[in-house]
């Protein structure tokens, strides 16, 4: 039935309620859905203003079925509340997308610039030729493996200092810059520039969280010796051997003074000038 309100062609092929006729997430699914039917469509249009227009085309064209369209519809695509956790945070779509390819099988479709990272991830969802239940049932274990994946983000917040947030992210973009390349590949630490892209970084090397927390955990050693040296660029460290008597009593003065071994050498040190420096 014609709907009364403004109707375009899809619309009207469709029989569109005026709700349905503001769905992005069904036309997108129609898309795919007439490419794995055989049916050729501009690339370019895909998502774009002109989108709804090239689908009624080729639906009149390739003469097809609204009653039969509507009835796979209502089989393939789940229920918006599943789809709720997937957001468009940058993050969570680059770890999804592997997950999503291996679970479909569904190679990406080149041009397709006018369709958001999430659009095209659902998109590949939706027309997947499977049962409702076992789609939600991939979708609720991947939503539970982020959540997983996601609950030790703690120890990200060492990057997160006010004042040495930034000084720290280079000091990580040194240490990856400075590990083989078959483990960090073609990626340019430099383009590494916000904490986001660390983490995503991470997400993709680092097949769990041990393996995060240890290239952390070796970030933050070279940090603290960097902090080391700066501080101590004026001091080399020499070895010097003592008598067990001379340890001892130099270990009494440590203890005396509640002081390291070298800053009693030092006072000591200091000392013995000063008092060379008096006249007999």
């Amino acid at each position: 039935m014609a709907a009364k309100y403004p109707a375009d062609e899809l619309s009207k092929f469709m029989g569109d309620s005026k709700q349905a006729s503001t769905d992005r997430r069904r036309d997108i699914w129609l898309w795919f859905y007439l490419l794995a039917k055989g049916a050729v469509l501009n690339p370019t249009l895909c998502g774009g203003n002109s989108m709804r227009d090239e689908l009624a085309r080729r639906l009149k064209w390739n003469h097809f079925s609204a009653n039969n369209i509507k009835k796979d519809q209502d089989t393939q695509l789940v229920n918006e509340s599943n789809l709720k956790w997937i957001t468009n945070n940058k993050r969570q779509l680059q770890w999804l997308e592997p997950h999503i390819v291996n679970f479909t099988n569904y190679l990406n479709q080149p041009d397709l610039t006018d369709l958001s990272k999430r659009e095209l991830l659902i998109a590949r969802v939706d027309v997947l030729d499977v049962s409702l239940e076992r789609k939600c049932s991939e979708l609720l274990h991947l939503k539970n493996e982020w959540n997983k994946w996601t609950e030790e983000d703690g120890i990200y917040d060492w990057f997160k200092d006010k004042k040495e947030g930034e000084q720290r992210l280079a000091c990580a973009r040194d240490w990856i810059e400075k590990q083989p390349i078959e483990w960090r590949g073609f990626q340019k630490a430099s383009n590494l520039s916000t904490l986001e892209d660390l983490i995503i970084f991470f997400d993709h090397k680092c097949g769990n969280w041990f393996e995060r927390k240890a290239a952390i955990s070796e970030i933050r050693k070279r940090w603290n010796k960097k902090n080391f040296d700066a501080k101590n660029k004026h001091k080399r460290q020499i070895n010097v051997m003592l008598t067990t008597d001379a340890i001892g009593q130099l270990d009494q003065l440590c203890r005396e003074s509640n002081s390291s071994r070298a800053k009693v050498i030092e006072e000591l040190i200091r000392g013995h000038k000063q008092t060379a420096k008096q006249p007999l």
